[in-house]
């Protein structure tokens, strides 16, 4: 009689065990699958104007963030620039793919914390900016008051850059990939 006793402890015992781990490893993999759903929810999310996204490495700190603060249609007539003239910026922008419509692209880069490779540096050929049918637009070589900068740790940089676009839109399309992070920020912008 002791040894049934016994035999049957055991196997209640065993069981309860079996049980135990089930239930922990059942709660392991919904918090992978928890994760790698967060994970492309953040790959694959569209930012809107004035949000700010961040660059994070494979440790999860926050190296730097970008954000587009506006997007404006521009009439060369009525600008005034810093570093060119009206005239070469029309001849540049009406030889450049028969652009349709100029917009100024205002953005915001800020290094938290990436001090390899130098400073941070974000500019038109890092930044695309595609027209409502999806076509890209001409990166800028004009920036009609702010220039981008290389940027150490802890500082900010504000720029406006002029792209054309093949078509007039009312919304771009603006992507930024980092190849050092893996990551690309895309956002969805008004033209004002």
């Amino acid at each position: 009689m002791k040894k049934l006793l016994s035999i049957a402890l055991l196997l209640l015992f065993c069981i309860g065990f079996t049980a135990c781990g089930s239930t922990a490893s059942t709660s392991n993999s919904n918090q992978t699958a928890s994760t790698t759903s967060n994970s492309n929810q953040t790959k694959n999310k569209i930012y809107g104007q004035g949000e700010e996204a961040f660059m994070i490495d494979s440790n999860g700190k926050q190296m730097y963030s970008l954000k587009i603060n506006s997007v404006k249609a521009v009439n060369l007539s009525d600008v005034t620039t810093n570093n060119l003239s009206v005239d070469s910026m029309n001849k540049e922008f009406a030889e450049a793919n028969k652009n349709k419509q100029i917009v100024e692209v205002d953005y915001t880069y800020k290094n938290i914390a990436k001090d390899d490779e130098g400073q941070l540096y974000i500019d038109g050929t890092t930044l695309l900016v595609a027209d409502a049918t999806g076509t890209l637009g001409k990166d800028p070589s004009c920036y009609p008051h702010g220039l981008p900068q290389k940027t150490p740790v802890g500082m900010s940089c504000n720029v406006q850059g002029y792209y054309g676009l093949a078509t007039v839109s009312d919304k771009v399309r603006i992507s930024f990939t980092s190849p050092t992070y893996n990551k690309t920020l895309t956002y969805e912008i008004p033209v004002q």
